[in-house]
């Protein structure tokens, strides 16, 4: 299981989750990942986003469906410096590939949008 997640910004898109392979949020892991696979999440939600941070490229991650399953519901953060926070509600990380030495490298451009997530998704 990886243990560190690249995390770069969405650029010059048009539609959040669409052209992801050279402009999206990259979460680059140490194996093989076909974009494909991956998911775009935001990380203030689209329904509490205006419309300038809904295409805001740093509202965003693409992450593996497993992740971003358990980020939107809230489950999993990450803190300033980019490590993975895991709800006390989450009993059985391991089969969801989640684990406390998952590591994000964020942008400062990421921190208001991370700080929503972590005030007011998050599940401690």
């Amino acid at each position: 299981v990886p243990s560190q997640l690249d995390i770069q910004p969405l650029r010059g898109r048009h539609s959040f989750g669409r052209s992801s392979s050279s402009n999206g949020v990259v979460v680059r892991l140490p194996v093989f990942v076909i974009l494909v696979f991956l998911v775009a999440s935001h990380l203030k939600p689209w329904s509490k986003s205006d419309n300038q941070e809904r295409l805001d490229p740093f509202n965003g991650f693409l992450l593996l469906p497993n992740l971003d399953k358990v980020f939107d519901l809230g489950y999993i953060t990450f803190g300033a410096t980019g490590k993975i926070w895991i709800s006390t509600e989450l009993e059985d990380t391991e089969p969801l590939g989640i684990h406390d030495r998952l590591q994000a490298r964020l942008e400062l451009q990421h921190q208001g949008y991370l700080e929503y997530h972590r005030d007011i998704v998050f599940k401690p």
